[in-house]
């Protein structure tokens, strides 16, 4: 429907107009239907005696359901508006929606029936993959059903903001509304109808205010956050047609999707996973003895639990509705079953019917102008998350056994460990300055591949999977999972079916690893040819260096006629208009004089593009990226403000926890390539006027409060030094990994001359992520009433083994103590060294004396108190080489024994832990015998490092500050303990406490400075001084006791002799002033 304001006699109106002939004729063109119904007038305006009556209001239906409309008709009732209510009804059939809360699942009861319908459907390997799956599904779906409540969706929910008060104001204005029409005398209705309105619009507010106020966790305001944030964009209705025209149907709107998404796909009958035919004749395929060795070797107990449990609880299922909560919660009972099934599947090559249909959500892709095509919508694939856990355990076997013999091409960034966006950032940015340090050009060209993931070729994956010797029994269960693929979408209440032909499901675990395979030969290729090319998933660059540019474009047209020859074997393509050529130079000569062409279009020139979402301009100024930044980021603190107040709204700790954790990760994303720019003055204060714009928020502070002095109080860091600090960190993380290239002609990389700290120079005790499944010895978690009576029984007569770790101001140590045998060992760690690494490093030397002493069919008890170190040690992803270590020492001696880790509780009074704890702190006392470190420097003391670095120098900067006299002389030291304090606070509390420290308050002498007072700014309280917040809180006579009682943090140098902070004393010393 819509207000018009045309008149035309097609829809009732008593005349035709201009507007009305046009609008008529866009309504034929789009093949739309009137709805209107007689002449009845649908607006009404009163002046007084004059009264000016129209139809100009119009409901349009397309043809698919304009039959459907019924009983049309323009009401008389009270519409507190000049247009009245319109009533219409769709003949539909009402459908109550139900639906089931996993998160409400009775775990008793579903392990209960999972153990009883298992029993009953008793699925096996002789009965065939297709029956064993459906009778495998078919007992969790049911265990569910029975274990968690069927909840029907509510769909009349009432406004909350609604109440008897505004009921009654409204039966007030209807009731007028029809004494007026007697009488004629409308004054008093509109008066009524103004108190209603804003009595409504008064409601609304209070009941948000209120809503707000009661966010006080992280996930409601992660929740309000992705409320307001959210795309306004609802899902696909309806999509143009080639000719333009808009689909007239929902089943024509999921045809043009189907058939744009997954080209040369075929539509089939809907299938019903859930109810899989088990009579269903399935070609029998003789496993070879082969076969079997390979589902063997490849499927485990162990890697299907590590599959199972590495997913998120609920994360949305398939079209068979098992949530990966249910495999995670049934575990033990399922697993056996589903390894059968598993291996059955692999060796055989059968896909059972329920997992080859994945449901599909088509998901608008963001930044887009309109979304009338196709194209402007992701098609994200819901598969089962059985087939899911067969393909991690897979994927996992191609990326360690067949990727580990011959590994992709180093210029491949994503789904790779230890690389990322940072990674592909710096290696192309380091060209490109190293280029413009050089007075060379780099002329790059960021290709767009189209579809990547959907139009790939079922035979190009499966052959670059033989290429690299996969083995013929995994290469034919991927080709079959692939070629066997059905796709099902939803639209309006209309399902439709489509058997895929080609590529591989966005949202599949093997999908990335398959099209990283196929990309690879792109990338060899131009390698090989000495040209530079690095891929990002689909997104290409190619980068040719030198001194002229009649070259560079010779070689780049190499390089795109090599891109069109791959295209062509592949069966892709790449969109000429969308790929983007810059020339990144200083040179003012850059003249091109022929155009490279793709597939005989010539590409496009720019000046900037915009790369993994970072925006390079061709002479790398930074200057449009950050311009980029500090848009999006003061269009989100806009969107906050929505429900911030200076006092109401969002807890000044929810508020923090938003600028913090949502907005400032934000903008300093992609930093190790860019952050040269904020050492330029003019960007680092328009990065700090989005930093002002947040502390206020969350402060609620007055609008003219410094900015120093919130960011002192909030211990929030200018953001230049913020930036420098997280851009020096992403430098660390990659030279653990090394992939960190330092070149002085390369500018960002000098981060770690600006930064460098001896820690950051040492060895790293982090490393690239090394991923192990088998873990053959036991780690009991006891609980403490285990240890309640001293040892456990069990302990009795075994080899029994305490270790601990302790750091005191000279030192860590670590240190082992034997119970049986009699034994203890105290290990310097020197000064470096966590207590984390000295737990790790005192299990580490308790299982090599362990080994050294040649223990063979022994049951050895290892006690430790550190749950961290047992828990790293069974993550069985290690990034800690220390971790590492560890780990491979116990499966040595857990090849000739029983081992078992046990936790002990610590500093309670056991005997083996209290000798473990003494001889770690002999450890910490002795003198290291060598140089620092002992062992590599964790992970976590560099990043305290750069912390404590940019704190030290926004500590310098505000010291150096000019101004802020009244705040330096409270807040001396920048402190977390008074910012915890402070976010503890009520927004009105907070903003007054503000007030005191910065002076920026509504203290007479203040106010005047502002215009706002005009009379005598003498102290209230002594009438001696001017009233400024400097005078009230150190001088004023009139208040000395209270200045006594209240405020003695202010007196006291020790910050952790303190009984309460500076805000607390603040805060109770303003409100006794009672100055609100």
């Amino acid at each position: 429907g819509l207000d018009a304001n045309a008149h035309h006699l097609a829809w009732g109106s008593t005349n035709i107009n201009d507007r009305g002939e046009s609008l008529l004729s866009y309504i034929v063109e789009s093949n739309l239907s009137i709805v209107n119904q007689g002449r009845k007038p649908t607006f009404k305006q009163r002046r007084g005696s004059w009264l000016r009556e129209e139809v100009l209001d119009i409901t349009l239906a397309s043809c698919y359901v304009v039959n459907k409309v019924q009983r049309w008709e323009v009401l008389d009732d009270l519409s507190a508006s000049d247009h009245n209510y319109i009533s219409f009804s769709i003949e539909s059939v009402h459908i109550e929606e139900t639906y089931r809360n996993p998160r409400r699942t009775d775990w008793g009861t579903f392990k209960k029936e999972l153990r009883l319908n298992l029993n009953i459907q008793n699925p096996k390997p002789a009965q065939g993959v297709e029956v064993m799956a459906s009778r495998v599904q078919r007992a969790i779906v049911d265990s569910y059903s029975e274990a968690c409540e069927e909840t029907v969706r509510k769909t009349n929910k009432q406004a909350c903001w609604w109440n008897k008060g505004l009921e009654t104001l409204r039966r007030n204005v209807r009731r007028l509304y029809n004494v007026c029409k007697r009488t004629g005398n409308w004054d008093r209705y509109r008066r009524s109808l103004t108190e209603y309105n804003k009595a409504v619009r008064r409601a609304k507010r209070i009941s948000w205010r209120e809503y707000c106020q009661g966010v006080d966790n992280v996930p409601d305001c992660a929740k309000l956050h992705r409320v307001m944030a959210r795309n306004p964009v609802n899902a696909a209705e309806t999509v143009l047609r080639d000719d333009g025209t808009h689909a007239a149907s929902p089943e024509e709107t999921l045809q043009i999707l189907l058939s744009t998404h997954f080209p040369g796909s075929s539509m089939t009958q809907t299938s019903n996973p859930n109810e899989a035919n088990e009579e269903r004749q399935v070609a029998r395929i003789l496993a070879a003895r082969e076969d079997w060795i390979c589902a063997n070797k490849i499927l485990k107990y162990e890697t299907v639990a590590w599959a199972i449990q590495s997913f998120q609880p609920f994360k949305a299922p398939g079209v068979d509705g098992i949530y990966p909560a249910l495999l995670q919660q049934g575990a033990e009972l399922i697993i056996p079953h589903l390894l059968r099934l598993f291996r059955l599947s692999l060796a055989t090559g059968v896909i059972p019917t329920s997992w080859v249909i994945s449901r599909v959500i088509f998901i608008p892709k963001p930044g887009r102008a309109t979304y009338d095509e196709a194209k402007a919508y992701r098609p994200i694939s819901l598969t089962s998350f059985l087939l899911k856990t067969m393909e991690k355990i897979v994927d996992r076997h191609i990326r360690v056994e067949i990727l580990g013999n011959r590994p992709l091409h180093p210029n491949q960034h994503a789904y790779q460990s230890g690389k990322s966006c940072e990674t592909a950032l710096h290696r192309l940015v380091g060209k490109i300055e190293q280029a413009i340090y050089h007075k060379e050009i780099a002329l790059a060209v960021f290709l767009d591949i189209e579809g990547a993931f959907d139009n790939t070729k079922t035979s190009s994956m499966v052959s670059k999977l033989v290429s690299r010797d996969t083995e013929k029994t995994v290469v034919r269960w991927i080709e079959n999972m692939l070629s066997s693929r059905r796709v099902q979408a939803s639209l309006c209440g209309v399902t439709k079916e489509v058997k895929t032909q080609r590529g591989c499901p966005q949202g599949g675990v093997l999908s990335p690893r398959l099209w990283n395979l196929v990309v690879d030969d792109l990338l060899v290729t131009l390698n090989d040819q000495g040209l530079y090319a690095q891929g990002y998933a689909d997104d290409i660059v190619v980068l040719i260096r030198g001194k002229y540019m009649d070259t560079c474009l010779e070689l780049m047209q190499r390089a795109l006629s090599i891109v069109e020859r791959w295209c062509d074997v592949e069966g892709l393509s790449v969109n000429p208009s969308k790929t983007i050529m810059i020339p990144f130079t200083k040179k003012r000569n850059r003249e091109i004089a022929r155009v490279p062409t793709l597939f005989g279009s010539p590409i496009k020139v720019a000046r900037e593009v915009k790369y993994l979402g970072i925006r390079l301009d061709d002479r790398l100024t930074w200057n449009s990226h950050l311009k980029s930044v500090i848009g999006r980021s003061q269009t989100t603190l806009a969107m906050m403000r929505r429900a911030i107040g200076c006092t109401w709204g969002l807890k000044p700790k929810m508020t923090h926890w938003l600028y913090t954790r949502v907005i400032r990760p934000m903008m300093i994303y992609g930093s190790i390539v860019w952050w040269p720019k904020v050492q330029q003055s003019t960007s680092a204060k328009s990065l700090s006027r989005v930093q002002r714009a947040a502390c206020l928020s969350i402060l609620g502070a007055m609008k003219n409060t410094p900015t120093a002095a919130m960011e002192a109080l909030l211990s929030i860091p200018p953001l230049d030094l913020f930036i420098e600090g997280e851009a020096r960190m992403a430098a660390y993380r990659m030279q653990c990994n090394g992939n960190w290239n330092y070149n002085q002609s390369m500018k960002h990389t000098r981060i770690c001359n600006i930064l460098r700290k001896d820690v950051l120079e040492m060895p790293p005790d982090r490393m690239q992520k090394i991923s192990d499944l088998e873990i053959p010895y036991l780690v009991n978690l006891s609980d403490r009433e285990e240890w309640s009576k001293g040892e456990p029984h069990q302990m009795a007569n075994q080899i029994t083994w305490y270790t601990d770790g302790s750091k005191t101001p000279r030192g860590t140590g670590a240190g082992v103590y034997g119970a049986r045998p009699r034994l203890s060992v105290s290990l310097c760690l020197g000064k470096l060294a966590t207590v984390f690494q000295a737990e790790v490093a005192a299990l580490t030397e308790c299982v090599n004396i362990s080994i050294e002493r040649g223990y063979r069919r022994k049951t050895i008890y290892v006690n430790t108190d550190s749950k961290a170190a047992l828990m790293a040690l069974t993550a069985r992803n290690y990034t800690s080489k220390m971790v590492w270590d560890c780990h491979k020492a116990l499966k040595i001696l857990a090849k000739t024994n029983k081992v078992i880790l046990t936790w002990v509780p610590g500093h309670t009074g056991v005997l083996g832990n209290e000798g473990a704890d003494e001889c770690a702190k002999r450890g910490a006392e002795l003198s290291l015998i060598g140089p620092e470190p002992a062992c590599g420097v964790s992970y976590n003391l560099a990043r305290t490092t750069v912390l404590k670095w940019v704190s030290n120098e926004h500590q310098k900067r505000w010291d150096e500050t000019e101004g802020n006299t009244q705040s330096k002389r409270v807040l001396k030291r920048i402190s977390n303990s008074d910012t915890a304090d402070a976010l503890e606070m009520s927004r009105k509390e907070l903003r007054r406490v503000v007030g005191f420290l910065t002076g920026h308050w509504s203290f007479r002498a203040h106010l005047q400075k502002m215009g706002i007072w005009n009379e005598d700014i003498l102290c209230r309280k002594c009438g001696e001084a001017d009233e400024t917040a400097e005078h009230v809180i150190f001088d004023c006579p009139a208040l000395g006791r209270k200045r006594a009682s209240y405020l003695g943090a202010l007196r006291s140098e020790d910050e952790e002799g303190r009984q309460e902070s500076i805000v607390q004393s603040i805060s109770r010393f303003s409100k006794g002033l009672g100055w609100d």
